[in-house]
């Protein structure tokens, strides 16, 4: 598993647990720029 992957598994695991949203301190940073990332991606077609 790639970093990015880990870190967006890690990321869906936490979102709707507040408890886990503090002990994980950066989830609103990573929340944010993966949120950016998705809204921006280029899509393709086919």
């Amino acid at each position: 598993m790639s970093f990015l992957q880990n870190v967006v598994h890690r990321r869906k695991k936490f979102e709707d647990d507040e408890r886990s949203k503090k002990s994980w301190s950066h989830f609103e940073d990573m929340n944010n720029i993966l949120y950016e990332l998705s809204h921006n991606a280029p899509t393709l077609t086919v």
